[in-house]
């Protein structure tokens, strides 16, 4: 944060600007499993070949591990005012505290600049930083074309778009949600640092990630139903929302015609009177 807050953009800007931002990524970086950050130094120490693995790299790739974990707040707080969620790793999501509100979507913005800026300052000097930026900017769109491809496949009896209820269409919005953003991009950032990475063949390793990108998925949907705040750190709401899940699609699969036609009633309605 004092790398950040030291940047030239922030120390000529009047002092409420510097107290909000570090307030807005103290906020937002708050919890989580930090497992996408924990990747990179993980990814460089078993990739790495052991005579040429290096103890500053490592630390290098601990810091962008934490790097990353910013774009996992920007990406997130979007997703919170997309889903209309109330709570983010058991506190209050940050569009909903009274003091920011619709500002939020200015934060998101303001949270991804923050990691471009910390980037250069520290490592706009290095070889990889162009293949480090690219990397960051293709996880962002593919997992922003994700969310919006979960955003209007959401069903409701208004919209009657259940022909959009379809395991390829679901595939679609895991990997570029899930498999981007907590696989594919610690990979190829921790390669980054491995003596000669970027010659190596990714075909396997892409094809993993994607695969566990879907697992993710699968278990995020049954978190959102099955566990409770408590224990998820937020409140689910995917049947509310009507979304496109693995738990739907499963049940789908196993619905008479009663049971689905209970379903095209009920299910992404927000008040239910069964």
């Amino acid at each position: 944060m004092k790398s950040l807050m030291s940047s030239p953009k922030f120390t000529k800007q009047l002092p409420e600007v510097g107290t909000r931002i570090k307030e807005m990524l103290d906020y937002t970086m708050h919890g989580g499993k930090r497992g996408t950050g924990l990747s990179v130094p993980f990814g460089y120490q078993i990739m790495e070949d052991p005579k040429y693995f290096v103890e500053g790299k490592l630390h290098t790739a601990r810091f962008l591990g934490w790097c990353l974990e910013f774009l996992q707040a920007s990406l997130q707080s979007v997703d919170d005012i997309l889903d209309a969620s109330t709570s983010r790793h058991g506190q209050t999501c940050w569009y909903l505290r009274p003091e920011v509100g619709t500002s939020a979507t200015n934060d998101c913005m303001l949270i991804y600049l923050c990691l471009i800026e910390v980037l250069e300052m520290n490592f706009g000097k290095e070889p990889y930083y162009v293949d480090l930026i690219k990397i960051i900017n293709d996880t962002a769109m593919y997992t922003s074309i994700g969310q919006y491809l979960d955003y209007t496949s959401s069903y409701s009896k208004e919209k009657n778009n259940f022909e959009e209820f379809n395991m390829d269409r679901f595939n679609a919005i895991a990997i570029q949600k899930a498999s981007y953003f907590s696989f594919r991009m610690p990979l190829l950032v921790s390669l980054l640092l491995v003596k000669n990475g970027k010659e190596r063949d990714l075909t396997e390793h892409i094809n993993i990630c994607s695969e566990y990108g879907k697992f993710l998925q699968y278990q995020n949907d049954y978190k959102d139903v099955y566990w409770d705040k408590a224990t998820a750190g937020k409140d689910g709401t995917d049947i509310q929302e009507g979304k496109l899940s693995w738990i739907a699609l499963t049940a789908l699969e196993r619905c008479n015609e009663a049971q689905l036609s209970i379903f095209k009633e009920y299910y992404g309605s927000k008040t239910l009177n069964m």
